[in-house]
């Protein structure tokens, strides 16, 4: 008699495991495909000049789309990453518009859509584990264009460090850039440390310097957002480029 009743429990047990695998793929199904929005507008509405280029996603070469808005001199260029539900011209930040208001400032813009989006290819999204190698192929893709990057700094600390290398390949770290947030008494060695560096900039290639929000704050007096670019040139704030949050 306690066989049969075994059987049913491990029947109604072997139900419920199905059940919830089922609905964990469904789950997955929902999160990872996209609903594919067109790309509108276009830079020639705005009487840009702009390149259509595709390039692969660095991790797994999913062919990528985009607009290169070159600038006069094309020495430099920022890459304008979209939201997670949005194609190369996100309504969220007028993407098109500010790519053509640093175009004005002397930077070359890439807007491109990520997999699964615009005019990319690839049908799922990651909610951006390999999101991530869609920028990585865009920082590749604006390298292979010659964007001279003349030397990468990065404060020693592995949040910093790991992303810079990710970005660029290699990196120096510089103590002068390290977290200052809870270390107030560094600031003003720091400070001076970072304009030292900022100085001797070269003018016509470029530094990047990967660090912390509140050691931003200390050298240019901005407050940065997660992920936000502060751009200086010849020493003085020159923009800032912030990634919208969904």
């Amino acid at each position: 008699m306690l066989l049969p009743i075994l059987l049913s429990l491990a029947g109604l047990v072997l139900l419920v495991l199905l059940a919830s695998i089922a609905y964990a793929v469904w789950v997955a199904h929902k999160m990872t495909v996209r609903e594919r929005k067109s790309v509108f507008d276009h830079p020639s509405r705005l009487g840009l000049q702009w390149e259509d280029v595709t390039f692969p996603s660095r991790g797994d070469k999913v062919p990528l789309s985009g607009w290169y808005l070159p600038a006069a001199k094309d020495d430099r260029c920022i890459i304008l990453v979209q939201g997670n539900d949005h194609h190369r011209n996100s309504p969220g930040i007028r993407a098109l518009q500010l790519g053509g208001d640093l175009v004005d400032r002397g930077f070359s813009t890439l807007l491109f859509d990520f997999r699964a989006r615009g005019e990319s290819g690839g049908r799922r999204s990651s909610e951006g584990d390999r999101e991530q190698w869609d920028v990585f192929g865009a920082i590749d893709y604006v390298a292979s264009r010659g964007i001279p990057v003349e030397r990468v700094l990065s404060s020693p600390w592995c949040r910093c460090l790991e992303t810079a290398r990710l970005a660029f390949g290699s990196a120096e770290t510089s103590e002068a850039l390290s977290n200052l947030f809870g270390r107030y008494e560094n600031q003003e060695r720091q400070v001076q440390a970072m304009r030292a560096l900022v100085a001797r900039a070269p003018v016509k290639t470029n530094l990047v310097l990967v660090t912390h929000g509140s050691t931003i704050s200390a050298l240019t007096g901005v407050s940065p957002a997660t992920g936000e670019m502060v751009i200086l040139s010849q020493g003085a704030l020159a923009g800032r480029l912030a990634v919208q949050q969904n």
